[in-house]
């Protein structure tokens, strides 16, 4: 037989099924096979039963329908540099997987390429030509990268595909696919691809149809894109990018791993250990969908955790950090995470930034309406002067209703001085001057950022010249029928208010005038020295406040008491607890003798020579 008439054969047996044996093709099917003649079908047949006919002596006739490499029947020596590239490439992890009739790698004997080679390294009549052609074959395939692999199996899917294109369009066919499953990044749409090619989506959908049918139906080792896959998913959790920058190497020039992936999907018979996956959070109100690249078989999705806890920190505070959030995801979802594995979930948020990289401290989302921006609004809506970072600081680090969520486990999320430089940076409502100061980009309206009693307290103290007592609060805001409670909550949280000393408050970012802290002084005492009509002279109230109650207790004493009760210690009646009045007048000790104190409760104390009475009168 001659070469072509060999390579017609061989067209014929590409179409042979695994199930199905030469013998049982019909010489209607051998010539449209074949694309000959009856006439030439016959010669063809007559001359392959002469070979099978012919004498032991003569090499028998081996053909490999995948190839299409040149029959060598020449039988020659094995020396030591074939014997070790045979070994290298039986030592391959995949070679016993490869079929016999895989596209790209089987032998030319109708049988396993790792056995026939197996069988060659044994023989003792010396090996056929076609041994190392296979070895070499195999160890290309070894070395090639997913992009390298796609490429080689595109070749021989049009090679073998019924609609095969003509030579002009190959390459047109094999752009076209290549585009779509090699690419980094996110993969192009059928619509985009055909856009950028001049061609209708579905065209590009047929070509990359053709394509894969025939992948899917010919036995085929895919490797190299097994390979990227299981590594994506040793690197998982990670972004696409990170994903493509370490696994770069592998995947070849222009590759990405999301490519891989959808290709991997497509053909099905490759395990698929890896996924993308939008996690759904809300940020800023709304909304945001963070692409991240993580394990298919994950049981516990902590990314969308790590990432909701992230964007609840970063709507309240402004910013937060990865040690917070790896103190939370133990703490609270059981998952001890390292910093690169959050840090390849963090980045993936809408609108995330580091704020300081070195120390873990990073924004998400949209935080000009978080918390400490609606805080710093309120400071700059009446402030007359530049604010200071520092007294924003300390504004945020007094306020106790900022802190007081999340059962107080955000106290330790007070962002630094630097940080609250940074967020400020990307608040367009606020300028950075010398980089400490804050000013307002454009005038603030007080009554749109302002509560009533916060606009109240603001009158009181521009009507007292820039220092006012805190009993003009208290007195000025029950007449208006406020609660007492409620004034004092204003009090210790408003960012707008500065407390000077004991009773006596200003506002942030104004100049007070010279005798005005005298003289909010000298009212304060005037008050303090005033008995009222019928009080009584053993009895005192403390009102219960969260900083009090939960961090620092202290119940202030009022100075008529002082001289008699400070520096001493007194037993609470009916329990084993002391209470303690220091010299300026503090009491201490309540707390731990009425552990079913509220905030906003009142505690009556009556003295009584050497102990006291404690009496609650719920707010």
């Amino acid at each position: 037989m001659d070469r072509e008439e060999v390579l017609k054969l061989r067209k014929a047996l590409r179409h042979l099924e695994h199930e199905e044996r030469f013998e049982d093709f019909t010489l209607n099917v051998l010539r449209r096979y074949m694309g000959v003649p009856y006439p030439e079908v016959f010669k063809i047949l007559a001359k392959l039963e002469a070979v099978y006919w012919s004498p032991s002596e003569v090499p028998p006739l081996r053909i490999n329908a995948w190839s299409d490499q040149p029959l060598q029947l020449r039988r020659i020596e094995l020396d030591d540099d074939l014997r070790k590239r045979v070994q290298e490439a039986l030592a391959l992890p995949w070679i016993d997987r490869v079929q016999k009739f895989d596209m790209r790698l089987a032998g030319p004997f109708g049988i396993p390429p790792a056995a026939w080679m197996r069988e060659q390294l044994e023989s003792k009549h010396g090996i056929g030509k076609e041994l190392g052609e296979t070895t070499d074959r195999i160890l290309a395939a070894a070395a090639m990268t997913y992009a390298q692999e796609v490429e080689s199996l595109v070749r021989l899917a049009v090679m073998n595909s019924r609609q095969k294109p003509r030579p002009e369009k190959f390459v047109r066919w094999l752009d076209i696919f290549m585009g779509r499953y090699v690419a980094k990044g996110k993969p192009p749409t059928l619509q985009q691809l055909g856009d950028a090619r001049g061609i209708t989506r579905e065209r590009v959908r047929q070509v990359c149809d053709g394509v894969i049918q025939v992948l899917r139906a010919a036995p085929l080792c895919k490797h190299a894109l097994e390979r990227v896959i299981r590594m994506a998913a040793h690197a998982v959790p990670c972004s696409v990018a990170e994903a493509d920058e370490q696994l770069a190497h592998e995947l070849g020039e222009g590759a990405g791993i999301l490519g891989a992936i959808e290709l991997a999907a497509e053909l099905g018979d490759v395990d698929i250990g890896v996924q993308m996956s939008k996690v759904r959070v809300r940020m800023s109100g709304k909304y945001e969908h963070a692409p991240v690249l993580e394990s298919a078989t994950t049981e516990t999705r902590w990314s969308q955790a790590a990432l909701r806890y992230a964007a609840a920190e970063c709507s309240v505070v402004g910013a937060t950090n990865i040690l917070r959030l790896a103190g939370h995801m133990a703490m609270k979802e059981g998952i001890a995470l390292g910093r690169d594995d959050l840090v390849s979930v963090v980045t993936q948020a809408p609108g995330f930034a580091w704020l300081d990289e070195g120390n873990g401290w990073f924004t998400v989302g949209t935080t000009e309406r978080c918390g400490l921006a609606m805080r710093l609004r309120k400071v700059l809506s009446i402030a007359k002067e530049p604010v200071t970072v520092d007294e924003m600081a300390e504004a945020y680090a007094c306020d106790t209703r900022l802190f007081k969520e999340d059962e107080g486990a955000r106290a330790l999320a007070i962002p630094p001085t630097h940080i609250i430089q940074g967020m400020a940076r990307q608040w367009p409502f606020v300028l950075l001057r010398q980089h400490t100061k804050l000013v307002a980009t454009t005038p603030i309206d007080p009554s749109e950022e302002l509560t009533e009693l916060e606009q109240l307290a603001v009158r009181i103290i521009e009507d007292a010249h820039g220092v006012a007592p805190a009993f003009q609060f208290y007195e000025t805001a029950e007449a208006q029928g406020v609660a007492k409670i409620t004034t004092a909550l204003m009090l210790s949280a408003s960012p707008i208010l500065v407390r000077l000393e004991h009773g006596l408050y200003a506002l942030r970012g104004r100049r007070q005038r010279d005798d005005a802290l005298a003289n909010a002084r000298h009212q304060l005492a005037r008050k303090l020295s005033q008995q009222p009509v019928g009080l009584d002279p053993d009895v005192f109230r403390v009102t219960i406040t969260e900083a009090a109650l939960n961090r620092n207790e202290q119940y202030t004493v009022p100075s008529r008491f002082h001289e008699r009760l400070a520096g001493k210690s007194f037993r609470i009646e009916g329990t084993e607890h002391v209470a303690r009045i220091s010299m300026s007048g503090s009491l201490r000790g309540i707390n731990r003798a009425l552990p079913q104190l509220r905030v906003g409760d009142e505690v009556e104390v009556r003295c009584l020579g050497e102990s006291v009475r404690l009496t609650i009168k719920r707010a």
